[in-house]
């Protein structure tokens, strides 16, 4: 009996063993880290997929990426170009490891919606991938992002973007949420805004003084100098799935106030102590920021409330810190400064792009019943007679103050 008992396992046990023949090795895929959409020839798309290139290490033998690999195609939809390079490469091609997606300004502004539309379905691409607007073609962005500080090009990326939580001068915008926004009445969608820079360009900044120009650059305007010449700065603004206004580093700065999203910034406001001087100073938000709408006579009254927290950097030596009222008159200054500038981005919201980007309507929907009586106050066609209050109120940390700059 024992002898048939085993016979019987020794059948059965290959019939239990997974069989691995299907399995897909690294080596055997084609990761793609980013994805670049602009206007092809005769009204075609031009795909760029940025492929990162695996090589083996040294230490442990594991693969890592290196650098990247650009592949570009004219095509009538992304599943068409997808197949097209799927036959053109010797790996198949993966987007599960996408960090960054794309768009030129160009196709940006013709609209965007079928796109997004066939990227959001994809069940590869990762919803909290990030989406881009180019100020040039999304082909010369992704050839010129080379990374720097790291070797690994989908690291860069994420370094890249992440710089919104210690500067202030640009969001992150996942693919979900970007989707979400195109279709929502309540709120409409922004993107990162990125470029390349001045030497690449040839942008010639406006003529304003140091202070004001720091923080009036957009992606592809500031003029730094290095390895990479592809930048973040500023927002894409979008009036459903269309382009229509850019944002530069202080809009964004008061754009992430408005909707709480700010960790940190500096900025500089003028010293109230002494001419041609500056103070420099890092806000964070002290506690949520308070929107509130009415409809008054038929136009949106829109009131923000700023609460924020904050420490000097650097002030002049020659500024007198011994006196009660000095905290007091730095405080007043940056609370006139902030209010100035996140009124003036409310303003061009409403009556520029004409898009609700901060999402008042929100605030305003519930006081409707019915999809139906919501859809008839056409809060779009509505937001551009908005007028505002802004009310900013910043509580400076005492023993800054003793910095000097």
């Amino acid at each position: 009996m024992k002898i048939i008992a085993i016979i019987i396992i020794l059948t059965l046990i290959p019939f239990t063993l997974t069989g691995c023949q299907d399995a897909k090795g690294i080596e055997n895929l084609a990761y793609v880290t980013a994805i670049g959409f602009d206007i092809g020839e005769d009204n075609l798309i031009k795909l760029t997929f940025q492929f990162a290139k695996l090589t083996s290490s040294d230490q442990s033998g594991s693969s890592q990426p290196q650098s990247s690999e650009n592949v570009t195609i004219d095509c009538s939809s992304f599943d068409s170009g997808l197949n097209i390079v799927n036959s053109y490469i010797s790996k198949k091609v993966n987007l599960s490891h996408c960090k960054i997606i794309v768009f030129s300004e160009e196709i940006a502004t013709m609209g965007i919606l079928e796109h997004v539309n066939v990227l959001a379905s994809d069940r590869e691409i990762r919803p909290d991938c990030n989406v881009l607007i180019s100020k040039c073609k999304a082909k010369d962005f992704l050839e010129n992002s080379v990374p720097t500080l790291t070797n690994l090009t989908p690291r860069y990326y994420e370094i890249l973007l992440n710089s919104k939580e210690y500067t202030g001068f640009s969001e992150n915008v996942p693919l979900w949420k970007f989707f979400i926004n195109l279709r929502n009445s309540t709120e409409e969608s922004v993107a990162v805004l990125c470029g390349l820079n001045s030497s690449y360009t040839g942008y010639s900044g406006e003529d304003k003084n140091l202070m004001d120009k720091d923080v009036s650059y957009k992606a592809g305007e500031t003029p730094l100098s290095g390895k990479t010449i592809s930048q973040n700065m500023g927002l894409a603004v979008f009036s459903y799935d269309q382009l229509v206004g850019e944002m530069d580093a202080i809009d964004t700065v008061s754009y992430l106030m408005l909707t709480n999203d700010l960790d940190s910034c500096n900025i500089s406001v003028p010293n109230p102590f002494e001419n041609n001087s500056i103070i420099n100073v890092k806000l964070e938000l002290k506690k949520r920021t308070k929107n509130n709408v009415e409809l008054i006579n038929g136009s949106p009254f829109i009131e923000s409330n700023i609460y924020l927290n904050g420490s000097i950097t650097s002030i002049s030596l020659n500024t007198d810190d011994s006196k009660t009222e000095t905290l007091s008159t730095i405080e007043e200054y940056i609370e006139s400064y902030v209010a100035y500038n996140v009124k003036f981005l409310l303003y061009k919201t409403a009556k520029y792009f004409k898009s609700d980007i901060v999402g008042f309507g929100k605030k305003i929907v519930n006081n409707y019943l019915t999809i139906d009586e919501w859809k008839s106050l056409n809060w779009a066609a509505l937001y551009k007679n908005s007028f505002f209050n802004v009310n900013v109120e910043v509580t400076i940390n005492p023993s800054s103050l003793f910095v000097k700059g």
